[in-house]
């Protein structure tokens, strides 16, 4: 996980930023999502330094992020 803990605003925006993503979802394919959704180019940074794997939810996108 990241050491770091996203700001409560990304964190609420997260969900809007990953509208439509079809899960389980790469990290490519939740960045593109997020890029499609014109989220904060700050939290699209941030889902780039995810590690490469699949994530079955957002759930598991916000626990990677340390937001959980």
């Amino acid at each position: 996980m990241f050491e770091s803990r996203m700001p409560e605003t990304f964190l609420a925006q997260l969900p809007e930023a990953l509208r439509g993503v079809d899960f389980p979802a790469s990290r490519d394919d939740i960045v593109e999502m997020a890029q499609m959704n014109a989220a904060e180019p700050t939290l699209i940074d941030r889902l780039k330094d995810l590690p490469e794997r699949d994530y079955d939810n957002v759930s598991a996108v916000l626990e990677e992020i340390g937001a959980s």
